[in-house]
């Protein structure tokens, strides 16, 4: 059985995140990629005058992606060569300058983005969603797990379409019973 957050618990979580989350626009000729083995952060982005942030998986994907760098070589430089990986990412930074969006939660850089990116987060979206739900008397419940940060996926569900499915539930077991029966020889 799969369980979840109940509502409360989520929208704590929700809450949480949207104190903690910071946006920040900076040009690649002022950030750095580099190592950080005293703090165990492993790489981590320099912003001047925001400060420095571990880099998720998630993120190096996308400074791949930016700096043209093939994920399978970035990830392969990033395991056996992290200085060489640092090198490559600060001198594409440096070659072909470009204003990006650096998206940060709890301490890590969690996205590196176009400034052009419109934000939204799972508070813009809480706020619309549930007084929708409240409206239509939906039911939310936490389905999904987590994981990098992300929260698990709500499922709605009205109160007469849970009814129907159980009904559905039904059929489907008596339609068994007779398939059974007449692999048996029995006639129903």
């Amino acid at each position: 059985m799969k369980t979840g957050r109940t509502l409360t618990e989520l929208a704590a979580e929700i809450d949480r995140q949207n104190k903690t989350k910071h946006d920040y626009i900076a040009d690649t000729r002022a950030m750095t990629l580099e190592l950080e083995p005293i703090a165990a952060k492993g790489t981590v982005l320099r912003l001047p005058g925001h400060g420095e942030f571990a880099v998720r998986d998630y993120t190096h994907g996308q400074i791949a992606a930016h700096t043209n760098i093939p994920k399978q070589y970035y990830d392969r430089m990033a395991k056996e060569a992290p200085a060489l990986l640092a090198n490559n990412v600060n001198t594409w930074f440096e070659k072909y300058p470009a204003a990006r969006l650096v998206r940060t939660l709890d301490g890590a850089a969690r996205a590196f983005l176009s400034d052009a990116y419109r934000p939204l987060d799972h508070y813009d979206f809480a706020n619309v969603i549930l007084e929708a739900a409240m409206k239509r008397k939906l039911e939310i419940m936490s389905c999904r797990g987590e994981g990098a940060g992300r929260l698990p996926d709500g499922r709605r569900v009205a109160p007469h379409l849970r009814r129907l499915r159980a009904g559905l539930h039904r059929l489907e077991q008596r339609d068994r019973r007779r398939a059974a029966r007449a692999r048996n020889g029995y006639l129903y």
